[in-house]
């Protein structure tokens, strides 16, 4: 399940890890989420993220606060992407819809209600994707 990891120090003390290497994969193309859930290949929405909270065994208090806690954290990231954007013409596009999705996840999951998803213009791949196979690190 892309990166999801666990942290033990005994088979008694086993919890889900901080998530890493997280990349907002639709700021660079319009795909469908690398990790499904439950079946099914959508952004999660505030009830999805309440499921899957529940399903970990969290309370609906638990998940809450760490719902708040993870948007306060991207609006807190919001100016640094603008600063990147200001700083490194490349990034100018990216960044740009990476502001929109944001800002769109945060109105949808904020007002736990589902929202048309921004409109946004891609550029054209020139190349074909590259297949890999194994694992990674």
């Amino acid at each position: 399940m892309k990166n999801f990891g666990v942290l033990c120090t005994n088979y008694e003390d086993i919890r889900l890890a901080p998530f890493y290497d997280a990349v907002c994969t639709r700021a660079f193309e319009d795909v469908a989420p690398g990790v499904l859930m439950g079946g099914k290949g959508t952004w999660w929405n505030h009830a999805t993220l309440l499921a899957f909270g529940r399903y970990c065994g969290l309370s609906t208090k638990e998940v809450e606060a760490h719902i708040k806690e993870v948007c306060a954290a991207v609006e807190v990231t919001l100016p640094a992407i603008d600063d990147a954007r200001t700083r490194y013409a490349h990034f100018g596009e990216i960044g740009e819809r990476m502001t929109l999705l944001w800002k769109h996840a945060l109105e949808e999951i904020r007002g736990k209600r589902t929202m048309p998803k921004p409109e946004m213009k891609y550029p054209t791949r020139k190349r074909k994707r590259l297949k890999t196979m194994g694992a990674t690190s």
